[in-house]
């Protein structure tokens, strides 16, 4: 098994494609729509509240308001980088490609490398820092083809 697999990304929305010869087939296409809304409809209204006790007694409880570990936004794009990694990964676990090539804006690669396995990143033989979501997938291999030598 030779088989390589082209991954296409950025926070918000991914195709993952064969590379066959002079010739790519779409396998799957993969939309996190939560990291294009705006950071208000992300987050609610009010805050989390968490409960705690104030001396370690029953019926004496404190609340607090947890901050926002980070920016709604930032969040969701991190999200969306562990999905695809762990989607990926399960491929890779099948034996489904020994070579991968990620293709994604430098800021999205973080994140997605961030969530990769030990496993799935020795598959990886390329790393293209660029966001070629929007290339018609007729074009892409055009785009591609002098990163992939």
């Amino acid at each position: 098994m030779n088989q390589a697999w082209i991954l296409v990304a950025n926070g918000s929305e991914a195709r993952l494609f064969r590379h066959e010869g002079k010739a790519l087939s779409l396998i799957e296409e993969f939309a996190h729509p939560d990291s294009r809304r705006k950071d208000q409809e992300i987050t609610s209204d009010h805050s989390s509240h968490r409960e705690t006790r104030s001396d370690g007694t029953a019926g004496k409880k404190a609340y607090g308001s947890f901050p926002e570990p980070t920016d709604p936004h930032d969040f969701e794009v991190d999200r969306f980088a562990r999905e695809l990694a762990h989607t990926l990964d399960a491929h890779r676990a099948k034996n489904a490609f020994s070579e991968l090539v990620v293709v994604a804006p430098p800021r999205f690669h973080g994140r997605f490398n961030k969530h990769m396995t030990t496993d799935l990143t020795r598959c990886v033989t390329r790393n293209i820092e660029k966001d070629y979501t929007k290339v018609p997938e007729r074009d892409l291999l055009g785009q591609l083809a002098p990163q992939l030598g």
